[in-house]
């Protein structure tokens, strides 16, 4: 069999374990609720808890995760190889793009 098809096989399966799990996460463990308020909205005090768009929100999500690249990656390219370090820099935003991040992280906060 050739390789790279082993590799997307894998791929597509990480990918649908990902969505998978996630979601039964989501409802078994986190059981979101839309109705309650978010600490944003309940102490609005216009300094330290201010409501933000959800774009927003996901700027500084993106900014945490992405200033961590330039130090992990290639400590993770010296202890397993280029190769890992693609595949973790490459997955992440895979991730980040699904939004059950950001919808779990503004559920979980009320």
């Amino acid at each position: 069999m050739n390789s790279v098809f082993i590799l997307i096989l894998a791929i597509l399966g990480m990918v649908a374990g990902y969505g998978w799990y996630a979601k039964s996460i989501d409802k078994k463990i986190i059981q979101p609720d839309n109705s309650k308020t978010t600490p944003a909205t309940m102490y609005m005090d216009g300094v330290d808890f201010t409501p933000a768009n959800r774009n927003v929100l996901f700027g500084y999500q993106f900014k945490s995760v992405a200033a961590l690249g330039p130090i992990v990656g290639p400590i993770v390219a010296v202890r397993w190889g280029w190769r890992c370090a693609h595949v973790v820099h490459t997955a992440v935003p895979m991730l980040k793009r699904s939004g059950i991040c950001q919808r779990n992280a503004r559920r979980m906060a009320s």
